[in-house]
């Protein structure tokens, strides 16, 4: 009789089937051709390709984001299989990269995630993680954090018409 043996990683969890929970496991800032500088985090890639295809999962950014890199666009680095996804400069060959965005599809910057900094003398706290529920869809390289607001995002005002009370007053006409 053969053993057989688990190769899918274990992703943890908040509870016992409950929502699961995935670490980053480095930031490295990148400015690619042509473009401004972004914050790229990296996940574990064993327990990212352990994940179902959709689903919600709490993210732990366990990096500081410094008061530069808080206006720099956030994305999440993946792996094309089971490559690594820790990041360096230029050697992200095997994965890509996936805008963190908000409820309204836009992109969040550094400061809307952000680490817990020490207020007596403004460095990280140790051991310190700032947690996010994260809607997640793989094939179509969603990554959206839920409850956060980028802070590029324009206001409902300069969006023209979003709020219920201008949707009912644009119908009654």
């Amino acid at each position: 009789m053969t053993a057989r043996f688990n190769t899918r990683a274990c992703v943890p969890r908040v509870d016992v089937n409950g929502i699961y929970v995935l670490s980053t496991t480095g930031k490295v800032v990148t400015t690619p051709a042509g473009e401004e500088s972004q914050i790229d985090f990296g996940l574990n890639p064993f327990e990212w390709c352990a994940l179902p295809e959709v689903g919600v999962l709490i993210w732990r950014v366990r990096h500081p984001v410094t008061t530069t890199e808080a206006s720099y666009a956030v994305n999440v680095i993946v792996p094309n299989g089971y490559a690594t996804t820790v990041p360096s400069q230029d050697t992200q060959i095997g994965t890509n990269r996936i805008p963190v965005v908000d409820h309204h599809n836009v992109q969040v910057i550094g400061s809307d995630v952000n680490v817990p900094v020490d207020s007596s003398s403004g460095s990280p706290v140790l051991g310190g993680y700032t947690e996010h529920i994260v809607w997640f869809n793989k094939p179509q390289g969603i990554f959206r954090l839920l409850g956060v607001q980028s802070s590029n995002n324009p206001t409902p005002a300069a969006q023209g018409g979003n709020t219920p009370a201008e949707a009912s007053v644009a119908k009654g006409k």
